[in-house]
């Protein structure tokens, strides 16, 4: 599962990649700014993974990146 902080273009890549890969992606939006804080998002767009890792914040990766996190899962 990815907890998001995302706009639309990082949703979409999100969405396709895990089709790709056969991965069923349990996804999140959290816009509550307690729970940003918790996660330690300071700007979004920001993807936190299932183990809590913070992903690179504030920025849309390519698709590749985004695939090497879904191939974590």
């Amino acid at each position: 599962m990815y907890r998001l902080f995302l706009n639309r273009s990082l949703n979409d890549k999100i969405q396709r990649v895990s089709t790709e890969l056969g991965k069923d992606v349990d996804v999140k939006v959290i816009s509550d700014k307690a729970q940003l804080a918790a996660f330690g998002v300071v700007k979004g767009p920001a993807v936190v993974s299932v183990k809590y890792k913070l992903k690179p914040e504030g920025i849309v990766p390519s698709l590749e990146v985004v695939k090497e996190w879904i191939k974590e899962l």
